[in-house]
């Protein structure tokens, strides 16, 4: 905002509402200034100088209600009863610090959160179908009626390859492949690990161990989808969603 008077000093202050704001004065007759977070409504603006002296602007400057959250689509709307695979929803509105909560329960992980676009990991959960609420910091919100739904492993054939994203807003980064019900090699982001003794599959969920750590996990959610976890450098400590 830009605020023009008279008898500007160097080193004055500029509250709204009370609240001090970052300037930058130009001359003793404008200054410019950064508006804090504040609730809709309108304010007093009050320059005051090192002197002592200051000046008061009655209902000078009115903070405008932001738009709330919309959501346009899931991309992904099924995931196992374990929880951890990572989401994208799709809309607009979002703000830093926004919270994205399933059937009241908190995303595990909040991995990005753009204008257009959030990224979280889900929480675990019994079967079923499930609301989402996407709620801001200053309290807005919007709700999404039976929006996911968590399934149990589906216990069809997983052999095939298999391509998807590791939670960043890249499709194609993670890779693997599936022959015979056992994992053969997972890749993501440029690195492969190619399995000497193939972990099989075990009604529809499998899971990779090297050195006595957890690699890779996964399960079938459809029979063309599936979901998990990944801590493979760069890919560390993610969750995943791919398809065939």
């Amino acid at each position: 905002m830009f605020v023009t008077g008279t008898g500007f000093q160097a080193g004055a202050q500029l509250t709204l509402d009370g609240v001090a704001t970052h300037i930058q004065i130009f001359g003793s007759t404008q200054m410019s200034a950064v508006t804090p977070m504040h609730a809709a409504g309108v304010v007093d603006v009050v320059v005051t100088n090192p002197d002592g002296e200051r000046a008061v602007l009655a209902q000078g400057f009115r903070f405008d209600a932001l738009p709330p959250p919309t959501v346009t689509t899931f991309e992904t709307n099924r995931g196992l009863i374990t929880g951890g695979g990572d989401i994208r929803i799709r809309g607009t509105g979002f703000r830093p610090g926004a919270i994205v909560a399933f059937d009241g329960q908190p995303a595990v992980h909040q991995i990005d959160v753009q204008p257009t676009l959030i990224i979280v990991s889900t929480p675990p959960h019994q079967a079923g179908s499930v609301d989402v609420v996407i709620t801001q910091r200053d309290g807005q919100s919007v709700s999404v009626r039976d929006a996911f739904t968590y399934v149990l492993p589906e216990f069809s054939d997983f052999n095939g390859d298999w391509t998807g994203w590791d939670g960043i807003e890249s499709d194609g980064v993670v890779s693997f492949t599936i022959r015979e019900n056992r994992l053969q090699r997972v890749a993501c982001r440029g690195t492969e690990l190619v399995f000497a003794a193939p972990p099989s599959t075990d009604q529809g969920l499998f899971t990779a161990v090297v050195d006595g750590a957890v690699v890779f996990t996964g399960g079938l959610v459809s029979a063309t989808s599936a979901t998990g976890t990944i801590n493979i450098a760069p890919c560390a400590n993610k969750g995943w969603y791919a398809s065939r």
